[in-house]
């Protein structure tokens, strides 16, 4: 053994030293290579630092410093201008090639890929890997294709100035290494040559700048364009030597381009369009155009006094995006323009644009100032204008001479409306006589501004979709609107309109909108003052018209005076005053003011509902009596309700005929003026209800004392149809009670006394009788024609004009009714005479409940008194058939029938049997004892049983008398059936003999009678639940037995086995439980291990097992083998088994002495075996239940249980305890709290598995029982 490990040791040191060998020697190789890379590179950089600072000098010395790195046949060094790309250094096939510039390809190909993504890239094969190349090369050569290549930018301040590509004809000619020593080159020669670009640009741009600054001395100076322009053309032109030098401007007015200048003397008079020529072209697209040779271009626009021009640039002058000309300068060479000329001349234009807008600011500022002064003046003659219509047309005189506008026009707002109220030009006329006006919703640009209070200023109205053409104006081509503002709130609108494009600059717009705010401040001063002048007017009037109030009550000359006094400071066409009648149904006229008016207007009554469209329609016709032409129909209405205690009584409303609308101020002063028709009419009306009042209250008051003297419910009813139609002013009353779906009449007055006689009793059906079933169903009163009257139903003909039905109320339901009437010949109810009646039915209907709840209460007291001496004899009674004889006893004694009998119910035969009896004949007597009455026999017992409600048999009856009960009740015509119920549950039944009493008796009689059946119900019950709780209390008597019999046949204490631990648990679902567990001592030492589940819960389970466990017993002594035992106690159990039961059982035989487990399993969970290291398994054997087949199939096998080895033995009571959701303990669980918890000792574990039980299950109850033992080897 020590040999063999010595020779293992050195082979393992020889590896190791090969292996050390071999590192060492690569180290070396790439430490040498590296070395020779790193002086390459250096000697690359020192070269680029020394070279001067001339990019093609640099990019050649790149070139070559690249030859020593990689091979470079097919070479090419590229700069990135913008979108172009200049090829600087070209070689292919190893010849150079000159350099190229590519327009527009700098961000194409693989090259545009390097440049975009500052990164470089290896291709080891452009075949192989065409597909997945990040771009295609922007040329490619099928014939001779390169087959490898690497890209490497030039990155200089995080920019891409440049691309070095080198590629072979030969796949995989380049590696990383490569690609990464050539990036290092790039990055040391692109600072180099962003330098050397830098220098070459600001040697160009020196020169430049001073050619521009010489130029730019000459044109600063401040003077006349014209003068200006011609300095200009002849100085570019003896500057640069040029053949001609053109300016061109833009004409606001015709928005043509015009020569403003030229160095060519006959080259004048030219005007262009936009995009005409190549000058147009440059101004309609804002850009630079240079043309090497005109003739090729289409563009060109050839001049006789230009003829020989061959090349051309034109350069728009542009600031702020706004085109200002057009610098034109054309060469008599071909191509005579070079860059460096074109940014040239590019920076001449921006100082001519420069020089064009200060000349034209000057010249706007000294225009702008002179309209300033203008303004002061304008403002200073409008604020002192206090007559708003003077204001407005002094405001149009103002702009047309001072800003020289023809076409100006002044709208106020009036609510929605926004009218014209003054302007200047030919349709201001015509817009005055029509009185033109908007609505703030319209189209256009005048409803616009009021509607956002910004302002807009168009140069093409055309193309502007808010534009809506006035109405004369249809060669309008610019606007300008403005808002006249206080505050945040638009007063109205200027607008300004012109035939000419671009006719209004925004410098306009500020000069006007400062007007508008002067003339906005000036029209809130003449507002005001009118304003004023009307508040006067209103108080005098107001005080006037409250005069007229305080001295007089007659509603009618005091509306009157309030539609007069309105007209004087309101003006209005037509006016009305509307009050509601009554019944709050329709409004009457009480009040017109109008020029004409036509008396059949005052029969027509507005009604409720849409009055604000029927008051619009009355205004309109009034208004059209005064007009004798034409039909009058737009206009603006007001209409204001008049209010007493927040309730609507009527309406003001004024109407003005024509676009004019009422203002605000308009519709505050009107609803003044309703507010005191408000206080007139309230006035008014509280004096009328006050005198009513008094009168009502003095008829109540004798109701009160009149009813209040009646003792009993009869006299009250009299004393009510007497004093009624005193009270009322009514001719006749009758009283009418409610007896289920009928009233009956009980009292009538005012009528001959023979019609009463026949009258008392009649009952009117509810359902028969419309006005009657509407009562009931609304709850009000309800009027009544002689039409409506059922004749028929009537004992005699009964004559009257008008009735109504008052209903009477006691505690939310309808009782009664009170029906008064007037005969025919007499005036009609009028709504007060009924509202009276109606107070006079509540103070009634207080009385007569009142009497009715008196009489109740004796009755009640009087049934409770009966109620409570049967409830004591049933009480003083300790035996059911004692409280029976007592309940029969009283009954007929205390309820007046002769015979009584009790019938106790037996839910198992769904039959009636005879419990206790009394007053029946002696031959019934003796049928009594044997009478079983099934509930199926006869329909007056089945509804008895099923329906719970008293019912009645024999003569004229619900029911037949059943056979059965015919010789009992011999003597008997009918009998009254009452159902014993106790909590909802049928007990039984009384029978009695049903003698009927007329009235409140009855009712009385039936009270009583089902307050004995309800304390006879009580007792039967409580007999039965004593029964039932004698019965409970035996049978857990004997489960306790049962429990502690079966505890008693399990192990009290797991046996002391030498080298092993075992604990048990056992816990029934049920007092008593199927599952058992055991320990049978063997010979040899050895012991049998029993667990088993019988398939049911409770009792079955629990004798079933204990028969289990005996056979087992039994068996298991004689037996050495598992499989043997349950194979004897199967054949037992199934020759002996009569009951669907049957039970798992898993056997185990343990051998301490040798450490071994043989065991088999009859279809029982497999138990756990659980090892020291935590790794377990399943003692999974295939197996079939005990006492199902005879000829069961079983299996047995055996293992070896090491120390500190777990056997867990459980039924499935533990994995499948659920918890809320129905979710199962598992298996899974009991696994894992065995393994964590292994090394505790069996009866620690146990309790472990237990817990975690309970705490996932929780409070839910136990589904299954719970058994499990646990056997553990120990080491000594």
């Amino acid at each position: 053994m020590n040999e063999l490990s010595t020779i293992i040791a050195m082979l393992f040191g020889a590896s190791l030293l090969v292996v050390g060998l071999v590192a060492g020697y690569w180290r070396g190789l790439k430490r040498a290579k590296r070395e020779y890379d790193l002086d390459a590179l250096a000697d690359v950089g020192q070269a680029i630092l020394s070279a001067q600072l001339n990019l093609d000098a640099l990019c050649e010395i790149v070139y070559q410093q690249s030859a020593r790195i990689v091979n470079t046949r097919h070479f090419q060094l590229g700069l990135v201008y913008g979108n172009d790309y200049m090829v600087k250094v070209w070689f292919k096939n190893a010849k150079r090639l000159a350099p190229e510039t590519f327009v527009g390809a700098a961000h194409e190909g693989l090259i545009g890929w390097v440049v975009l993504n500052k990164s470089g890239l290896l291709v080891y094969d452009y075949q192989k890997e065409w597909d997945a190349l990040p771009a295609k090369p922007r040329y490619y050569d099928q014939n001779n294709p390169a087959r490898s290549g690497i890209f490497v930018p030039l990155l200089s301040g995080g920019e891409v100035i440049g691309v070095i590509a080198v590629q072979s004809d030969t796949p995989r000619m380049f590696d990383r290494e490569d690609l990464r020593r050539l990036t290092v080159l790039a990055a040391q020669a692109a600072g180099a040559i962003r330098n050397a670009q830098l220098y070459e640009a600001a040697q160009r741009q020196a020169e430049r700048l001073r050619l521009i600054s010489t130029v730019s001395r000459q044109i600063t100076t401040m003077q006349p364009l014209n003068d200006l322009f011609e300095q200009i053309v002849h100085l570019v032109r003896d500057t640069f030597g040029y053949y001609a030098v053109n300016i061109f401007t833009i004409d606001k007015l015709t928005n043509q381009i015009v020569l403003g200048a030229s160095s060519v003397s006959t080259f004048k008079n030219v005007k262009l369009e936009w995009g005409q020529g190549l000058v147009g072209w440059s101004a309609q697209h804002a850009k630079l155009v240079h043309v090497r040779d005109v003739r090729s271009d289409s563009r060109y626009l050839q001049s006789a006094a230009l003829k020989a021009t061959l090349s051309e640039v034109a350069v728009p002058l542009v600031v702020d995006q706004q085109v200002l000309g057009v610098l034109d300068i054309q060469s008599n060479q071909l191509d005579a323009f070079g860059e460096d000329d074109l940014k040239t001349i590019a920076a001449l234009g921006d100082q001519l644009a420069i020089a064009i807008q200060e000349s034209q600011t000057y010249h706007q500022e000294r225009k702008q100032s002179e309209r300033l002064n203008a303004l002061i003046e304008a403002a200073r003659a409008v604020v002192s204008i206090l007559d708003i219509s003077v204001l407005l047309d002094e405001v149009v005189d103002l702009i047309d001479d001072y800003f020289g506008y023809d076409r100006v026009h002044l709208f106020l707002r009036e609510d929605d409306q926004i009218v014209f109220r003054a302007g200047e030009g030919p349709h201001v006329k015509q817009w005055l006589k029509q009185r033109l006006s908007y609505s703030v919703n319209d189209k256009g640009f005048i409803p616009w501004v009021v509607r956002h209070g910004r302002p807009i200023i168009s140069g093409n109205v055309i193309v502007d979709e808010r534009y809506c053409v006035g109405t004369g104006l249809d060669d309008t081509f610019s606007e300008m609107t403005v808002p006249i503002q206080m505050g945040n709130k638009t007063l109205g609108v200027l607008d300004i309109q012109s035939p000419h494009p671009d006719a209004f600059q925004q410098e306009d717009m500020i000069l006007v909108q400062a007007l508008a705010d002067t003339v906005a401040v000036a029209i809130r001063n003449a507002r005001l003052f009118a304003n004023e002048m009307r508040r006067r007017m209103l108080s005098e009037t107001l005080r006037e018209v409250s005069t007229v109030l305080a001295s007089s009550l007659d509603l009618e000359s005091v509306l009157q005076e309030i539609l007069l006094g309105l007209e004087r400071v309101v003006a209005y066409t037509s006016a009305v005053i509307l009050l509601l009648d009554e019944d709050k149904k329709q409004f009457e006229i009480s009040a017109i003011h109008g020029a004409v008016i036509n008396e059949t207007v005052w029969e027509h009554p507005l009604p409720v509902d849409g009055i604000h469209g029927h008051i619009d329609a009355l205004l309109t016709h009034i208004a059209n009596e005064q007009s004798s032409s034409t039909q009058i129909s737009n206009g603006d209405i007001i209409a204001k309700p008049l209010m007493i205690q927040d309730q609507v009584i009527g309406y003001l409303a004024i109407k003005r005929v024509g676009n004019i609308r009422f203002s605000p101020e308009e519709h505050e002063i009107v609803g003044t003026f309703a507010n005191q028709a408000g206080v007139a009419i309230m006035n008014a009306q509280l004096y009328m209800a006050q005198k009513e009042e008094a009168w009502i209250s003095t008829a109540l008051l004798q109701v009160a004392e009149a009813t209040s003297q009646a003792v009993s419910t009869d006299e009250v009813l009299k004393t009510v149809a007497k004093i009624t139609p005193l009270l009322a002013g009514v001719e006749w009353c009758a009283v009418l009670l409610r007896t289920q779906d009928a009233f009956r009449v009980v009292e009538v007055s005012g009528i001959e006394q023979s019609l009463v006689n026949q009258l008392v009793g009649v009952e009117a059906v509810v359902d028969t009788w419309p006005p009657l079933k509407e009562l009931v169903t609304r709850g009000v009163p309800i009027i009544v024609s002689h039409e409506d009257i059922p004749a028929e139903q009537l004992p005699v003909e009964v004559n009257f004009l008008q009735a109504v039905l008052l209903p009477l109320f006691a505690q939310g339901e309808i009782f009664g009714v009170i029906m008064i009437g007037q005969r025919q010949g007499d005036q009609p109810l009028t709504a007060r005479k009924i509202e009276l009646a109606s107070g006079i039915a509540n103070q009634a209907a207080i009385a007569i409940d009142r009497a009715q709840l008196y009489t109740a209460q004796q009755e009640e007291q009087w049934i409770t008194t009966v109620v409570l001496q049967v409830a004591q004899a049933v009480n003083s009674q300790f035996d059911l058939d004692s409280t029976l004889e007592a309940i029969v006893r009283y009954t007929t004694l205390l309820v007046g029938v002769s015979c009584c009998c009790i019938l106790e119910w037996n839910a198992e035969t769904n039959c009636f049997i005879a419990a206790k009896w009394l007053g029946l004949p002696p031959e019934a007597e003796l049928e009594m004892p044997f009478l079983k009455l099934s509930a199926e026999a006869a329909p007056f017992l089945t509804h008895l049983s099923k329906q719970r409600e008293l019912v009645t048999a024999g003569q004229d009856a619900d029911f037949p008398i059943p056979e059965a009960l015919q010789n009992i009740f011999s003597n008997i015509d009918t009998i009254l059936g009452i159902p014993l119920v106790a909590q909802g549950t049928t007990v039984g039944a009384m029978l009695v003999d049903n003698v009927t009493l007329a009235g409140a008796s009855e009712e009385r009689r039936l009270k009583i009678l089902t307050g004995i059946a309800d304390q006879c119900a009580m007792a039967i019950q409580t007999s039965w639940l004593q029964e039932e709780a004698l019965a409970a209390r035996t049978l857990e008597r004997e489960m306790e037995l049962a429990r502690t019999i079966q505890l008693s046949l399990l192990p009290d204490t797991p046996p002391q086995i030498s080298g092993y631990e075992l604990a048990a648990y056992y816990r029934p679902a049920r007092l008593v439980g199927g599952d058992f567990y055991d320990f049978i001592p063997l010979s040899d030492g050895k012991y049998g291990l029993v667990i088993a589940d019988v398939t049911d819960k409770g009792v079955p389970a629990a004798m079933f097992m204990t028969i289990c466990r005996t056979i087992i017993r039994s068996v298991a002594s004689s037996r050495l083998s598992p499989m043997e035992t349950l194979l004897k106690a199967n054949k037992i159990l199934v020759q002996d088994n009569r009951s669907d039961l049957f039970v798992t059982v898993w056997y185990g035989i343990l051998d301490p002495h040798n450490h071994t487990l043989a065991y088999c399993s009859a279809g029982h969970n497999p138990p756990l075996l659980v090892h020291q290291n935590g790794q377990f398994t399943e003692l999974k054997l295939k197996g079939i239940a005990l006492g199902i087949l005879n000829d069961a199939t079983l299996r047995e096998d055996t293992i070896d249980i090491a120390p500190q080895d777990v056997i867990v033995a459980y039924t499935d009571g533990v994995t499948e305890a659920r918890r809320q959701d129905n979710l199962e303990f598992g298996e899974a669980d009991l696994f894992i709290t065995a393994v964590r918890e292994r090394e505790l000792p069996p009866h620690q574990l146990v309790n472990k598995i237990i817990e975690a039980v309970d705490k996932f299950t929780g409070d839910v109850p136990p589904f299954d029982d719970l058994t499990l033992f646990i056997l553990k080897r120990i080491d000594h």
